[in-house]
Protein backbone atom coordinates (compact mmCIF):
# COMPACT_ATOMS: atom_id res chain seq x y z
CA UNK A 1 0.00 0.00 0.00
CA UNK A 2 1.73 3.20 -1.05
CA UNK A 3 1.33 6.19 1.23
CA UNK A 4 2.14 9.70 0.17
CA UNK A 5 2.62 12.45 2.71
CA UNK A 6 4.35 15.78 2.78
CA UNK A 7 6.67 17.33 5.33
CA UNK A 8 7.07 21.05 5.79
CA UNK A 9 10.51 22.27 6.82
CA UNK A 10 11.39 25.57 8.54
CA UNK A 11 11.46 27.53 5.30
CA UNK A 12 7.91 26.40 4.43
CA UNK A 13 9.15 24.23 1.60
CA UNK A 14 7.19 21.10 1.06
CA UNK A 15 9.24 17.94 0.92
CA UNK A 16 7.27 15.02 -0.42
CA UNK A 17 8.07 11.51 0.75
CA UNK A 18 6.80 8.33 -0.83
CA UNK A 19 6.80 5.26 1.37
CA UNK A 20 5.67 1.77 0.54
CA UNK A 21 4.50 -0.23 3.52
CA UNK A 22 3.89 -3.93 3.21
CA UNK A 23 2.31 -6.35 5.61
CA UNK A 24 2.03 -10.10 5.62
CA UNK A 25 -1.38 -11.56 5.11
CA UNK A 26 -0.79 -14.08 7.91
CA UNK A 27 -3.23 -14.16 10.74
CA UNK A 28 -2.29 -15.30 14.22
CA UNK A 29 -3.77 -18.74 13.58
CA UNK A 30 -1.68 -19.14 10.43
CA UNK A 31 1.44 -18.17 12.36
CA UNK A 32 0.58 -20.81 14.99
CA UNK A 33 0.11 -23.37 12.21
CA UNK A 34 3.48 -22.47 10.72
CA UNK A 35 5.16 -22.82 14.13
CA UNK A 36 3.43 -26.17 14.73
CA UNK A 37 4.52 -27.41 11.31
CA UNK A 38 8.10 -26.35 11.98
CA UNK A 39 8.02 -28.19 15.31
CA UNK A 40 6.71 -31.37 13.69
CA UNK A 41 9.37 -31.19 10.98
CA UNK A 42 12.00 -30.74 13.69
CA UNK A 43 10.76 -33.84 15.51
CA UNK A 44 10.86 -35.90 12.31
CA UNK A 45 14.40 -34.69 11.54
CA UNK A 46 15.55 -35.63 15.04
CA UNK A 47 13.94 -39.09 14.82
CA UNK A 48 15.45 -39.61 11.36
CA UNK A 49 18.90 -38.66 12.62
CA UNK A 50 18.52 -40.99 15.61
CA UNK A 51 17.46 -43.90 13.40
CA UNK A 52 20.29 -43.28 10.93
CA UNK A 53 22.98 -43.46 13.62
CA UNK A 54 23.20 -47.29 13.83
CA UNK A 55 23.08 -47.56 10.03
CA UNK A 56 25.87 -45.00 9.79
CA UNK A 57 27.97 -47.02 12.24
CA UNK A 58 27.32 -50.16 10.21
CA UNK A 59 28.30 -48.28 7.04
CA UNK A 60 31.60 -47.27 8.63
CA UNK A 61 32.20 -50.87 9.70
CA UNK A 62 31.51 -52.21 6.19
CA UNK A 63 33.75 -49.49 4.75
CA UNK A 64 36.62 -50.55 7.00
CA UNK A 65 36.13 -54.24 6.15
CA UNK A 66 35.87 -53.60 2.40
CA UNK A 67 38.65 -50.98 2.55
CA UNK A 68 36.61 -48.52 0.46
CA UNK A 69 33.87 -46.03 1.21
CA UNK A 70 30.34 -47.26 0.64
CA UNK A 71 27.06 -45.38 0.67
CA UNK A 72 24.04 -45.88 2.91
CA UNK A 73 22.24 -47.52 -0.01
CA UNK A 74 25.06 -50.05 -0.40
CA UNK A 75 24.91 -50.66 3.35
CA UNK A 76 21.21 -51.53 3.05
CA UNK A 77 21.99 -53.87 0.15
CA UNK A 78 24.63 -55.73 2.17
CA UNK A 79 22.27 -55.99 5.13
CA UNK A 80 19.54 -57.36 2.85
CA UNK A 81 21.91 -59.99 1.44
CA UNK A 82 22.93 -61.05 4.94
CA UNK A 83 19.30 -61.33 6.04
CA UNK A 84 18.39 -63.42 2.99
CA UNK A 85 21.37 -65.71 3.66
CA UNK A 86 20.50 -66.15 7.34
CA UNK A 87 16.83 -66.88 6.62
CA UNK A 88 17.76 -69.39 3.92
CA UNK A 89 20.48 -71.29 5.76
CA UNK A 90 19.97 -71.33 9.52
CA UNK A 91 16.42 -72.55 10.18
CA UNK A 92 16.72 -76.31 9.61
CA UNK A 93 13.01 -77.15 9.59
CA UNK A 94 11.88 -74.94 6.69
CA UNK A 95 10.03 -76.36 3.71
CA UNK A 96 12.23 -76.83 0.62
CA UNK A 97 10.03 -74.45 -1.36
CA UNK A 98 10.55 -71.71 1.25
CA UNK A 99 14.29 -72.40 1.23
CA UNK A 100 14.19 -71.96 -2.55
CA UNK A 101 12.44 -68.61 -2.16
CA UNK A 102 15.10 -67.44 0.31
CA UNK A 103 17.90 -68.75 -1.95
CA UNK A 104 16.40 -66.82 -4.87
CA UNK A 105 16.14 -63.70 -2.72
CA UNK A 106 19.78 -64.16 -1.66
CA UNK A 107 20.97 -64.50 -5.27
CA UNK A 108 18.89 -61.49 -6.32
CA UNK A 109 20.32 -59.37 -3.48
CA UNK A 110 23.88 -60.45 -4.38
CA UNK A 111 23.17 -59.36 -7.97
CA UNK A 112 21.99 -55.96 -6.72
CA UNK A 113 25.14 -55.65 -4.59
CA UNK A 114 27.36 -56.35 -7.58
CA UNK A 115 25.38 -53.92 -9.73
CA UNK A 116 25.91 -51.17 -7.13
CA UNK A 117 29.67 -51.69 -7.18
CA UNK A 118 30.25 -53.66 -3.99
Amino acid sequence: MPYNFALVNKKNKIMEKNLILTANDCTRNEVKDINATAAIIGVFQKVSKTLKTPVELLRKYYSSVLEKEISLHQTWLLTEAQLAFVLGIFPADYNLLLRGVFAGWFLWSIKKCRKSGI
